[in-house]
């Protein structure tokens, strides 16, 4: 259980105890008058009848005593507004996460990338993970965590066979893979049924594939509708570039993920063996920003779930009751 204003609670909870405190070191006010004790009290107090009694008085201020404490921390508890916890939400709408590749896979940053969610799939629990490159469906969605790790640690540090299965050659008579329809190709990974998952699409690369992206078979347009349609939200790391094609592409891809709720990064090309020391905190950023849950009418949750007062409520009315029920014995 989450609570969504914990000042409250621990306002509950200090006043609770300073309750407590008062009453154990406060003393109580006495008469101001010499009692007389009663003859053969001992005898009295001996009694089994006595004792009973006693011990019933006992019970009971102990009792009345522990509901009162409840009730006050259901009040208090339910005042902070609980909610569901993160991991039932995860459980209830798990996250499809398609990593999307366009650059080189001999690339260093993208060896950093590769073996980022390598180590990264090993901590899943209810997410999907999967891969795809401009030309090829390298993974498809999966939870088997080890294969996901395996497979995406082993194109981390390809060899020559690996390299070429990644990014297969495809030959073309009048066509040459744009990045619009390498993002189309990533999202059709998801799948076109509609579902309650959260789909997340990362995408790492160069912002434009040179001058065939202008004959790309899908345009900006089509992009934003798929992601919109199918609930998607695209993140994009960008190569540096200073051509005038880049910059376009660069505004592209940001507006994009604007629209989608997405984060849009920027990094620096390695060779082979090289890193990028800012990708990881990029990586933890996105991450970090979960795709919200895309209801069939449109509308989106985000991880953050309504308040749930139910339990306690149930917790505190039962109290109560008990509480009547104990006092009117006390009057008895």
């Amino acid at each position: 259980m989450d609570l969504r204003w914990w000042p409250i609670a621990v306002a509950a909870v200090v006043a609770l105890a300073v309750c407590v405190v008062l009453a154990i070191t406060v003393r109580r006010a006495t008469a101001d008058r010499t009692l007389r004790p009663l003859a053969h009290v001992d005898r009295l107090t001996a009694l089994p009848e006595y004792a009973r009694i006693r011990r019933r008085e006992i019970v009971l201020a102990v009792t009345t005593i522990a509901l009162l404490i409840v009730v006050f921390l259901t009040a208090g508890l339910t005042a902070a507004r609980p909610s569901g916890s993160g991991r039932e939400f995860d459980a209830l709408h798990p996250e499809d996460v398609m990593l999307c590749v366009g650059a080189p896979v001999t690339d260093g940053t993208t060896a950093q990338f590769l073996n980022h969610f390598a180590r990264q799939a090993t901590t899943f629990d209810a997410q999907r993970i999967g891969l795809t490159s401009p030309t090829v469906r390298v993974l498809p969605l999966t939870r088997d965590y080890q294969y996901a790790a395996q497979r995406l640690g082993d194109y981390g540090s390809p060899n020559a066979q690996q390299a070429a299965e990644f990014a297969k050659t495809v030959n073309y008579t009048d066509y040459a893979p744009t990045l619009r329809d390498t993002l189309a190709l990533c999202m059709t990974g998801f799948g076109t049924e509609s579902t309650t998952h959260r789909r997340s699409l990362i995408y790492l690369g160069p912002s434009t594939f040179g001058p065939g992206d202008e004959r790309s078979l899908f345009s900006d347009q089509h992009i934003t509708e798929m992601a919109d349609k199918a609930g998607i939200q695209v993140n994009a790391i960008a190569r540096v570039d200073v051509s005038d094609a880049a910059q376009r592409g660069d505004a592209e891809l940001g507006a994009l993920t604007q629209r989608t709720g997405g984060r849009f990064f920027r990094y620096h090309a390695t060779g082979p063996g090289g890193s990028d020391p800012t990708l990881t905190n990029d990586l933890d950023a996105i991450r970090a920003n979960p795709a919200p849950v895309v209801l069939p009418g449109g509308a989106r949750i985000t991880g953050q779930l309504p308040d749930e007062p139910g339990p306690l409520l149930i917790i505190g009315l039962a109290a109560a009751a008990l509480l009547g029920v104990a006092l009117v014995v006390v009057r008895r």
